[in-house]
């Protein structure tokens, strides 16, 4: 396709700001930086908070009014791509067909597991869980409550799932799917989706923030202050670290009060709560290492990019999707997932080894510019535009 060829962003904004929202920006910024018209249709789920349960629970299987918007939105601008971020819950998988109407081909980019998990985690009471994976109906998430601990909340997702399977939307509807990574691709091909048509494209970032001096002495978590995340599993682990190493923490969520109450206790632990995206880069370019205990698949997080590209060694759970951004032993240090002494081993570890840090860093950074640098990926997003271009499903 041109370059001229207007291309109409589809994103649905998460009520809390997270990594999906980021890489729709970057999405974005990475196709104008390279002389396309781009085209934003974006919502925000923060309208379910006044509106009523059966309509929010309705619009989240079938919303008819958005495919309206969004073929619309083709018809006026002319655009001949479609590439959706999140349609989730507000949108639905109903744009699909409103883009399809226009005459308009259809991406939609997997930042979670949502296709193969009503919980989109793949996580339940602190372990991985597969139980809805390939199910016609995710009825385990349902009996489990396993979104938003709700069975009832549950439900609407299950059904949801189970209406657009029937309806083969992801056959008909979809001309391409582009994974954040391999495991990903795998979990969501399992549950259903055709495997010749998901591709493969990590994470990455529009602007290259340049290499970091990593002159201060701390370690350095950022990121969402929640379950999955592991983050009582860092605090835990930092109990067992030498007295001299230092903790920063930026990020905020439903584990705040813990993070408080771990730095009001420990000098050591430095809580700066939510921060610009400029302020994260800052921090990762001053730190020694990049601290990512998550107990769950993740999918391919953004910090892992910020970090490579800043040369900044990652010390991260070895699980899921994790292990295709940090390579163990040679871009940082991979420990088991739940494990507080193996991870305060790793970090005290590579802390003490300032030789060994280096060449991480310096390792880590030639893998951003070779796979995660801005010319990389506009390169890959091309070719998987040009080839949804060439053969359009019917």
């Amino acid at each position: 396709m041109r370059a001229a060829d207007p291309i109409l962003l589809v994103h649905c904004r998460y009520t809390r700001p997270g990594g999906e929202d980021s890489a729709y920006r970057a999405e974005a910024a990475l196709l104008e930086a390279n002389g396309h018209e781009v085209v934003r249709l974006e919502v925000t789920n923060d309208e379910l908070v006044a509106m009523p349960r059966l309509q929010a629970a309705a619009r989240t299987v079938w919303n008819g009014g958005a495919a309206r918007m969004v073929e619309e939105r083709v018809r006026e601008t002319g655009a001949r791509l479609v590439h959706v971020h999140n349609t989730f819950p507000l949108l639905s998988p109903a744009v699909y067909s409103g883009a399809r109407r226009a005459g308009a081909r259809v991406v939609q980019t997997l930042h979670n597991y949502r296709l193969a998990c009503p919980s989109a985690l793949m996580l339940r009471n602190g372990m991985p869980c597969e139980d809805c994976v390939g199910r016609s109906v995710a009825w385990p998430a349902v009996v489990h409550g396993c979104y938003r601990g709700s069975r009832a909340a549950s439900a609407v997702v299950a059904t949801m799932l189970r209406v657009h399977r029937s309806r083969r939307t992801w056959d008909r509807d979809v001309d391409a799917f582009i994974a954040v990574s391999a495991f990903l691709r795998d979990r969501v091909v399992a549950g259903g989706i055709p495997r010749e048509r998901v591709h493969i494209k990590g994470p990455h970032l529009a602007v290259d923030p340049g290499a970091g001096t990593h002159d201060a002495d701390y370690v350095l978590y950022a990121g969402r202050l929640s379950e999955e995340k592991g983050v009582r599993v860092l605090l835990e682990a930092w109990r067992h670290v030498p007295d001299d190493m230092r903790l920063r923490i930026l990020g905020d969520g439903p584990l705040r009060e813990d993070v408080e109450r771990a730095a009001k206790d420990d000098a050591r632990i430095r809580f700066d709560g939510n921060v610009a995206s400029g302020d994260v880069i800052a921090a990762m370019k001053e730190a020694r290492l990049l601290v990512a205990p998550s107990i769950s698949y993740e999918g391919a997080p953004l910090v892992f990019a910020e970090a490579a590209a800043v040369g900044l060694p990652v010390v991260s759970s070895g699980i899921g999707a994790i292990p295709e951004s940090v390579e163990h032993d040679v871009t940082g240090y991979l420990v088991p997932p739940r494990d507080p002494g193996a991870l305060a081993a790793a970090l005290t570890r590579i802390m003490r080894d300032g030789a060994q840090r280096a060449a991480m860093g310096r390792a880590a950074r030639r893998h951003f510019e070779r796979t995660m640098s801005p010319a990389v990926a506009y390169d890959r997003l091309m070719a998987i535009y040009e080839q949804v271009w060439r053969a359009r499903i019917t």
